[in-house]
């Protein structure tokens, strides 16, 4: 006989829907905050005072831990579960449409429905998903007009450009070299300067004779007024960092209950040629600006 028994061992794996990855994040959902209470509660406070008797350090302390006080009761962090993989363009509709599909594929397979309707309702999925998908990426470009970083951003993700990687190591380590780097940075400019400043005093020296040579010094500021702190907050954007007590968009609600706290501040550091130690703190992001650059250099 031609035929033969033949065994053998197989290593398959079943291919399996790839698991659900999930994320808790912390965030504060600011639609739900009530302004007008916060305001009210703000006004009740201690940066509402008329006179402040604050130093520098004081005043800021002040401002930031009452703001968050305040923000931590009326609109506190949630913390959430999300899915990393989410698709936001599916809506109830479309869920509708696919347990249905889900419905009629069972059916076909258990002999207990026609293959006709599975078809039917997968080709109508498809089409449907694939409508509010180019709706929801659309929706969102045109979302970031004004804002050519998030553009850019949306767009090399529809691309599946990478984003930049960062450098490796200890984030301690990386960041106290970020800080050295910018820091011999700034000295060299300095250094430069100062040279510079030495070279053009030397040449110009014979022609300055005595009291004709007029030093221009940086002495006397004029106080800002509560009027211009307040057109100058409402003329910002409403960005905002992760330090910042509460949002851009309600400080400007609230800037008439605090612009008079922020010029306080802002005239004493002028006053007294000091920069506040709590505003020396800033979260950086490095990115690398030349394509194939390495991140480690």
């Amino acid at each position: 006989s031609d035929h033969f028994l033949v065994q053998f061992d197989l290593r398959y794996s079943c291919h399996r829907k790839p698991k659900t990855a999930w994320n808790r994040v912390k965030y504060r959902n600011f639609k739900e905050l009530d302004k007008d209470l916060f305001r009210c509660s703000l006004k009740k406070s201690s940066l509402c005072k008329k006179v402040f008797n604050w130093s520098l350090d004081e005043a800021v302390a002040q401002y930031n831990e009452v703001l968050t006080a305040l923000i931590d009761v009326q609109c506190p962090e949630v913390d959430k579960k999300v899915n990393s993989n989410s698709t936001p363009w599916i809506d109830q509709e479309l869920r509708d449409v696919r347990r249905q599909r889900r419905r009629a594929e069972r059916a076909w397979r258990a002999g207990k429905g026609p293959k006709s309707a599975f078809k039917t309702l997968q080709k109508k999925f498809q089409a449907m998903e694939f409508q509010k998908r180019v709706g929801y990426y659309k929706d969102s470009i045109t979302a970031s007009a004004g804002d050519i970083k998030a553009l850019y951003k949306k767009v090399n993700r529809l691309l599946g450009i990478d984003e930049t990687s960062l450098p490796a190591g200890d984030p301690k380590e990386v960041a106290n070299d970020l800080k050295n780097f910018f820091s011999s940075k700034v000295e060299n400019i300095r250094s430069s300067i100062e040279d510079q400043r030495e070279v053009l005093s030397s040449e110009h020296q014979g022609k300055m004779i005595g009291d004709d040579h007029i030093k221009a010094k940086l002495e006397n500021f004029k106080p800002i007024e509560v009027s211009e702190m307040e057109s100058l907050v409402k003329s910002m954007s409403n960005k905002f960092c992760d330090l910042d007590p509460i949002p851009t968009f309600l400080l400007k609600y609230c800037i008439t209950e605090l612009a008079p706290l922020l010029c306080y501040i802002t005239n004493l550091s002028i006053e007294t040629a000091k920069f506040p130690t709590d505003l020396k703190r800033a979260v950086v992001r490095p990115t690398l600006k030349k394509e194939g650059a390495d991140p480690d250099c």
